[in-house]
This record gives C-alpha cells, structure tokens and sequence, in this order.
C-alpha cells in the first residue's frame, strides 16, 4: 500500500517538488541472510524475480543476477532489511538517569564525540520535560569506552528553551565549517524537579512548548552558541502538527541546505504521533514543511535518525538516503512500550524526494548480547537510535536509550533505580557482514 504527497526539496538553496511515498512491505515472505554468502530472496509465485534495483534490496544491498539481495556492510536479511547487530555495552551509565546520545568522530583529531541526554537531580526518564540536560563524553571508539567531560547544553533561564535540553543530534555543515548540536526543549519555567529527596516527585508535561532549537561551534569541544528562537514551531491549528514538535532529524546537504525529519502531534496522532519533514536553505534559515507534511504525517513513528546509503565499496548512492525510527507497533495504547520490534526503516532514492517506509518489519528488535559476558537480555524500551559511521560511511555502532525493566505502573518511574532498572544510553556494534 503506497501513500503519495507532494512538496518539494532543496538543490543549490532552491525548494523544488518533494514528493513523499510510504510503502508497507510484507515481513513473513523473505529469508534471512548467512554471514558467509550474499542472501537470497525467495522467488515471487509468479516466478517473477525477487529484486531488480538496491531499491528492492531496502537501498542497503545490490540485486545480484536480478535474482538476489548481497547486502551492505551492516545489513542482513533476504531484502537487507534488519541491521547487521553484534555485541552491546553500556556507553553511559552512571547514578542518573540516561536516555540515548549521537556520536560522531572528529576527523582531525581522530576522536570519538558523544552527546547524550541526562536527568538532573536524581529524577526518573518520565521527567525528561523539566530535568534532562544534554552533556559531553568522548572516546576512541564508538561503542566506548566513553569518558563523561562535563554539560554541553543545558537549559537557559528565560529563553525559548527554558525547561529542558533533550534528543540531541549532532552534524557537520561543510559549508560553515560548523559543528550543529539540533536539539529540542519545553518551555517550563521553574527550574528542574528536586527528585533526591523523594524520587516519587510527579513529572510534569508541558509537551504543548516543545520546539526544535540548533547551536552551533567550531569545536566539539564547544563552545557552543544557540539561536534566539527555535527554528522549527507546531503550526497554527487545524493543521496535524499544531500542539509540538520535537525529535530533530538533520541530514546535511552539500550546498548547506538542511532536510529535517521531526516528530509532532503528541498523543493527538494515532499511535503516539507522527514523522514529519521541513527543508531549509541553511541550518539557521527558514525551516518549511514539504511533502506529505504539510497535510498530515508520513507515518506513525518518532525519534527518526537520516544517514546517507553507500554500497560495499563505500560510494555514495546517488540520492540514497536511510531513516531509522523508533517503531510503533499497532498495540495499544501506542505499542512503543510492548512490542518487541522496535526499530523502523524507511529510505529514500532521490535525496528525500520519495521515501519507503518498511512498517511491516522491524529493523531491530530490544533483545541484545552483552559484549561482557556474552549473556542475552530484553529491554523493558528501546528507543531514540542514533547511528555511527566509519570514514567509509558506513554503520559501526546503533545506540538507544535503553530502559531494561520496570516496576510498577507506566505512568511510574521511582522504583526502577533502587532495582537497577533506571535508564541508560546504550551501544550496540554493527557488524560487516549480515547474518
């Protein structure tokens, strides 16, 4: 089933016509793949071939003799439809609550950068509107082990982002020379919840003030300088994105222009809100919804990530882009908190001017190996990926907020940590060859 829209995108700062697609592929008619030969797809009944173009291989492989998919570094599957995933560690876990982070490598001094959301004052996740911060690790690799070096962003008293600093994701802009922190925040105005004396403090949702902010410095180390106003707003009702918008996407195009996936809609959408799409002539430009966004959601998901596609040799498709999102499963009352399969993929051909979006069949699931001790675990949530990539362009490392069990009620949060269950910020390594 497709669903098509159209709008438009940025080449050389000009917005041309952005045409949006969101294809349901089925799960149960394909085979996985073995990590010692190019998989193959099961034949159509037809007797049809199974592929034809990457297109058919979910843009992460190349159709071999038009008959089969040999996938990608990092991916796996008969349509290389799932992530290639090894052993996982926990890159950041200290007395606090975390909640995921983006990491990136400085090219020239051959670091490893982490920038990952923190609660402050011993509060639980659920009060990540008033209480998370985002700070600053650094490393040699990109699953770790990582060394926390202080706060990078944290909320500015009477500002637009005022309540919180949340969901960062950090990027490159080749055409300033500039390192862009894009985050999102309330507008709540007291001060964080106080969580050490009584960690059964209620968390407070002020969603309706959630905004897209950006800062940017030439360092990773900082320092880091914000806008004066977010740059991306909800619009004006009735339109579907009017009560929030939040979970910032960049993708980071060679001419400076930015396309930006984001999440909006609350609980107002079905399922727990939806992805939507703005462009931009520059990062701190005007910031314009396109495509099917303009009218509604693209589909049911949140916390998206965009990262080019490059084929085994490490070349760019022309146009390939990949998204991973946090899935919701048509459970309710939003199936992010009870479904197993909780990672998304969508892609495009054409620099965003089309995107599948696979619903049917998750990319990844919140089962993990830990690297330590070899032992296998479930997550109570998996959310927020962030990817990172070699200098080839490649996956090296997935990392989530994970949450690994729950006591109580899911409106709670202060039992968990005295059952070591509190939230942390997890990386889990991609591996070269699908399995």
């Amino acid at each position: 089933m497709a669903i098509h829209g159209h709008g438009g995108l940025l080449s050389d700062k000009m917005l041309f016509a952005l045409l949006l697609v969101i294809s349901v592929a089925g799960a149960d008619d394909y085979m996985h793949g073995d990590e010692r030969a190019p998989v193959k797809g099961d034949q159509q009944e037809s007797g049809s071939l199974f592929c034809a173009t990457s297109a058919d291989c979910s843009l992460a492989g190349e159709c071999v003799a038009k008959s089969s998919c040999a996938c990608d570094p990092g991916w796996s599957g008969g349509r290389c439809e799932r992530l290639a995933l090894g052993t996982s560690s926990a890159a950041i876990k200290t007395d606090e609550w975390t909640w995921g982070g983006s990491a990136v490598r400085d090219r020239q001094t051959r670091r490893w950068h982490l920038f990952y959301s923190a609660m402050v004052l011993k509060c639980g996740l659920l009060h990540y509107q008033t209480n998370s911060i985002v700070r600053h690790a650094i490393g040699t690799s990109a699953n770790g082990p990582w060394t926390d070096v202080g706060v990078a962003l944290a909320p500015r008293p009477a500002h637009w982002d005022s309540g919180n600093v949340h969901a960062p994701t950090v990027r490159f802009d080749a055409m300033s020379g500039e390192w862009l922190l894009f985050y999102e925040s309330t507008g709540w105005k007291r001060g964080p919840i106080d969580c050490r004396d009584n960690r059964s403090r209620p968390a407070v949702y002020v969603s309706r003030t959630r905004r897209i902010g950006v800062a940017a410095a030439r360092s990773l180390d900082g320092p880091w300088r914000r806008l004066d106003a977010p740059i991306l707003a909800p619009r004006a009702p009735p339109a579907w994105d009017s009560s929030d918008v939040s979970n910032a996407a960049p993708h980071m195009l060679a001419n400076g222009s930015v396309l930006l996936a984001y999440r909006a809609g609350g609980d107002g959408v079905a399922l727990g809100g939806g992805i939507g799409v703005a462009v931009a002539p520059l990062w701190n430009g005007t910031y314009e919804r396109r495509g099917r966004s303009t009218a509604s959601s693209l589909f049911a998901a949140e916390d998206a990530v965009i990262f080019p596609s490059v084929d085994a040799s490490g070349r760019a498709r022309r146009g390939g882009l990949h998204m991973l999102v946090h899935r919701f499963a048509p459970i309710p009352p939003n199936g992010s908190k009870v479904a197993a399969g909780v990672g998304g993929h969508a892609w495009s051909t054409d620099d965003g001017l089309t995107w599948t979006y696979d619903e049917a069949t998750p990319a990844y699931d919140n089962a993990l190996t830990w690297r330590a001790n070899g032992t296998r675990a479930r997550l109570y949530r998996r959310e927020r990926p962030q990817i990172a990539l070699d200098a080839s362009g490649h996956l090296v490392a997935l990392l989530n907020g994970a949450w690994p069990c729950h006591v109580g009620r899911e409106t709670e949060d202060d039992k968990d940590a005295a059952r070591g269950c509190a939230s942390y910020t997890l990386t889990t390594a991609v591996e070269p060859r699908g399995r």
